[in-house]
């Protein structure tokens, strides 16, 4: 007497195959993540390696970041000539100043531009002279004074902020890393933060991106620039 081995249907086949598929896509979304959120994780490596230099840099220029020279005193004090500072300087290379998000010229010799660089740094000069600010721009282990991080995409610092990490409907909102000087980085979700800036007051409400306080005896705030000084 013959046995008789029932086999799958061609319909219960293809059914079992669809069904193994999604799971596997499924097990690969969880196990994956976005593609920004690596690129995310990569540009603030990037961002605490880029400060790390700003340390080694000062070690040899009595604790200063570059735009001060030894005596404190401004030298070469843009976004643009700081960069070259460190880039030139083969304190990283110039890769390293563009955000993975976005397409950039790498530097490979004569001036940097904005087309070189993706990040923005503290502003450190006030009508020409040395900001109050710049008490941070050296090197301390102050966590609650921001130093560099990502730039403000947007056309202006107030309603109209735009980050590299939205597109053109989330005007008015950023997000994006802060390192701050002690070698910490925050990916804000707001360019509104609480900051510290040497012995000034605590700011609990700081425009990333705009300057407010810097004329108070009392208070200090944050300035990032993209370029110039």
């Amino acid at each position: 007497m013959k046995k008789h081995i029932e086999g799958f249907t061609l319909v219960e086949l293809l059914v079992l195959v669809i069904v193994m598929a999604l799971l596997a896509v499924f097990v690969i979304a969880i196990q994956t993540p976005p593609r920004i959120n690596t690129r995310r994780a990569q540009s603030k490596a990037q961002l605490r390696g880029i400060h790390q230099s700003l340390v080694m840099y000062a070690q040899n220029n009595r604790g200063q970041y570059p735009g001060l020279n030894a005596k404190r005193e401004l030298e070469s004090p843009t976004v643009e000539a700081r960069f070259k500072l460190l880039i030139a300087g083969g304190f990283f290379t110039a890769d390293y100043a563009i955000c993975p998000i976005e397409v950039k010229t790498i530097w490979t010799s004569g001036k940097v531009t904005t087309d070189n660089y993706s990040y923005a740094m503290l502003d450190i000069t006030e009508d020409g002279v040395r900001a109050k600010r710049a008490v941070e721009w050296q090197e301390h282990l102050n966590d609650k004074a921001a130093v560099i991080g990502d730039r403000n995409l947007g056309v202006n610092s107030l309603d109209q902020v735009r980050s590299l990490y939205g597109d053109e409907e989330d005007a008015g909102q950023w997000r994006g890393s802060v390192v701050y000087n002690d070698n910490h980085v925050v990916f804000e979700k707001s360019h509104v933060i609480s900051t510290q800036y040497g012995e000034a007051y605590k700011n609990a409400m700081d425009n990333l991106f705009s300057e407010d306080t810097e004329n108070s005896d009392e208070y200090c705030d944050a300035m990032f620039i993209y370029s110039g000084e």
